[in-house]
Formats: structure tokens, sequence, C-alpha cells
């Protein structure tokens, strides 16, 4: 075992429980690795403008005894949690240049009808809605 992160979970005819693990971060480990990550970025690039947002797309399966949309609820929490406590250490200004783009927000409590029938998937509108306001607030 090597105890490298998987950036996304092992499909399910790959698990081998001898040789893979599960568990779940905590928003101080994510915000230990948000601040390593801001730091790395900092260090190579000094002037690069960082912007943070929250993917609006629930977890589709999760390891743990509980269900889908309370994994994804208690994931997507505890990521924001660990974003918003970066941007308050740091400060989002034009010294720090480190922002939050709300798209997580966007879907989840400012669009109507924002999701796909899957309700996994934002519908093409929204993405539409999304982008332009990134684009309106970031791209000059």
């Amino acid at each position: 075992m090597t105890s490298e992160i998987f950036w996304r979970a092992i499909p399910k005819r790959d698990f081998d429980a001898e040789r893979h693990g599960f568990r779940v971060l905590g928003a101080v480990e994510n915000l230990d690795n948000l601040r390593r990550t801001y730091q790395l970025i900092r260090a190579h690039r000094p002037d690069a403008t960082v912007i943070m947002t929250l993917s609006p797309v629930p977890l589709a399966a999760t390891f743990r005894p509980v269900s889908c949309i309370t994994a994804s609820s208690v994931s997507k929490a505890s990521l924001r949690v660990a974003i918003d406590e970066l941007m308050r250490e740091v400060g989002p200004s034009a010294e720090s240049k480190l922002y939050y783009f709300p798209s997580y927000e966007m879907v989840t409590s400012f669009l109507p009808n924002p999701m796909k029938d899957d309700f996994r998937h934002p519908t093409e509108e929204s993405v539409a809605f999304i982008m332009q306001t990134f684009k309106r607030n970031f791209l000059r």
C-alpha cells in the first residue's frame, strides 16, 4: 500500500479490499489540502489569480453505510466549509488574488429547475447561466 489518494473512486469492478482503502476527509483535512494547494500555486506563480468553486454535481455512489444523498450532502458541506475557512484566512482581495465563484450555490439555491431529469447534472441552461456569470465576473 502506498497511502496515495485517488482523485476519484476506484470502479467497483477494480476495487480490491486488500489493496484499496476508503476514508472520508473532514473539513480540517480538506482545509489543509486547499491551503497547501494555494501555497504551491503562490510559490510557483505568485501573480496567478486563483478561483475556487464547488461542483454542484452530487455523488453517484459511496462506500459508506449511509445513503448516497446523505454522503453527498456531507461531502459538499465539508468542502464548502474548508473553502470558506481558506477564504477567511487569506481574504479575497486584489493582493491575494483568491476568489470564490458560487456555482454550487447557483444550482442549489438560485436557479429554478437547475437539474436534468437524472437529478445529478445541471441543465444546459443552468450551465450557460453559470458560465456567463463567470465570464462577466472573471474574464475581461
